[in-house]
């Protein structure tokens, strides 16, 4: 049996993938520095039905260290929904006790930042695959 050839085609990537990386990196490393000065590892927690509690700093670390999971290609979505689900966040915090919420904002600004740096299509920053006989 012959089966088709694999394609040798890739996936548009940023052009520097180290800053890309170094972004994203940025707002979790930002959450670890902030997070003792603004007490959000401890100041808010939710009580698990087992009877444990769950400090809301951790929420909040792993949602803005999401993107890092994610394959380089879908890297800036997650950065994005990772921002947009820690922005609601901010500023309720924000209303409601106004030192963490001020914390909590370089780190939805620092997501963002991740974002347009990482995405591919922004400021026409993409690599095209070129076809075989395109050359």
């Amino acid at each position: 049996m012959n089966r088709p050839p694999e394609p040798t085609e890739q996936l548009p990537t940023t052009p520097y993938p180290r800053a890309a990386l170094a972004a994203c990196a940025a707002p979790p490393v930002a959450a670890l520095l902030i997070g003792p000065l603004a007490r959000t590892f401890d100041v808010f927690a939710i009580e698990l039905p087992n009877g444990a509690v769950l400090p809301m700093g951790y929420v909040v670390f792993l949602v803005v260290l999401f993107p890092l999971f994610m394959p380089p290609d879908v890297r800036h979505l997650a950065s994005l929904v990772s921002a947009g689900l820690l922005a609601p966040l901010a500023v309720v915090w924000l209303l409601w006790s106004a030192p963490v919420g001020v914390y909590l904002l370089p780190v939805v600004g620092l997501s963002l930042i991740a974002w347009a740096v990482d995405h591919p299509g922004l400021l026409g920053r993409t690599q095209h695959a070129v076809a075989p006989g395109d050359g």
